[in-house]
């Protein structure tokens, strides 16, 4: 009795072991078949996953493949009439609605720096100086959108504006101010005029422009008389805010220098979503133009491009002060 129960209990444990080596051969066998099955989905997204977008043309593909930030563009090549920048530009406002022009010429920089140098030591002033640039509209009596403008907010300071055409008379206007304010605008101008052409005479069909010819030599013609350069000076808040909520320029185009305090979104057209373009770009250096309502209401009617005006904001952190320089590029109601 003792030997068969003895033999019998080993034949137990035999097969307790066996059972037990098959359950863990099971369980690896499964484990090995999953990871195999998961490899093989990998490396076959891998192969099919197209290439890096090689052109503006490619942001169409959808949100996950755009850049934070369209192409910058060389401001030399770009008034040169080189090709490539020229596409990269209309691709970046077609696409983004906005582009990102890195200055490098001997003018427009220069003139922008010398102008929000004089721009500071006039906003440095008290308001009874400053208050000697308000400008009055002549027919409604009230204070004319030009000149020095200065915006409050339940007793607080959001705000102060310098804004100046080049035909413009205003009184009391600091003598350091009016040369830097001359350069500036005409070297502005010029980027704008640049910039409008290549907008103006897209085509998005062959002998449908943008701007049908009558309406690209009114522009070109009258867009001086309107246009305006912006100094804007954004006071500090005990809380975060946007002291310019989202909106739309009303003009044709709007050329923003990169501000040394990062404040200006963009909305994405892809995604819906705030772009913080001034932290992706160099201060001081880089220009975004964005466009303005009257590019679509100028729209040849034949044109089918989605140029529309771009929706932008300026958001800042509490207790931040921010400077900002703008060239708006316009022509009469």
């Amino acid at each position: 009795e003792t030997a068969v129960d003895g033999l019998l209990h080993a034949l137990y444990r035999l097969d307790t072991i066996w059972l037990q080596a098959i359950c863990v051969g099971l369980v690896l066998g499964l484990c090995t078949i999953v990871y195999l099955a998961l490899f093989a989905s990998n490396s076959a997204s891998r192969r099919k996953a197209p290439s890096t977008p090689k052109s503006g043309n490619d942001f169409r593909r959808g949100p996950r493949m755009r850049p934070p930030l369209p192409p910058k563009i060389i401001e030399s090549q770009l008034m040169s009439g080189v090709a490539s920048a020229q596409t990269a530009f209309v691709d970046s406002m077609l696409h983004w609605g906005f582009a990102v022009i890195t200055l490098d010429g001997e003018k427009l920089r220069p003139d922008i720096l010398e102008y929000n140098k004089q721009g500071a030591a006039f906003f440095a002033q008290d308001f009874k100086e400053k208050d000697k640039l308000e400008t009055v509209d002549a027919i409604s009596g009230r204070k004319a959108n030009k000149g020095y403008l200065h915006v409050t907010a339940k007793d607080q300071h959001v705000k102060e504006y310098l804004k100046l055409n080049i035909n413009d008379e205003v009184p009391a206007f600091p003598a350091p101010l009016r040369p830097a304010f001359i350069n500036v605008f005409n070297s502005s101008n010029e980027l704008a005029k640049n910039c409008l052409q290549l907008v103006a005479t897209y085509e998005s069909a062959p002998g449908v422009p943008q701007f049908t010819q009558p309406i690209y030599d009114h522009l070109k013609r009258k867009v001086d008389e309107k246009s305006s350069v912006s100094l804007i000076h954004y006071f500090a808040s005990k809380e975060a805010c946007f002291p310019s909520a989202e909106h739309v320029d009303t003009g044709l185009l709007t050329l923003i220098i990169c501000a040394t305090v990062p404040g200006l979104q963009v909305k994405d057209r892809a995604t819906g979503e705030w772009l913080e373009v001034e932290k992706l770009a160099e201060p001081q250096q880089d220009m975004f133009v964005i466009m303005g309502r009257k590019v679509e209401l100028l729209s040849n009617p034949d044109h089918t491009t989605a140029f529309t005006a771009t929706d932008h904001r300026v958001a800042l952190p509490a207790r931040t002060e921010r400077s900002s320089f703008l060239f708006f590029m316009d022509v009469k109601q």
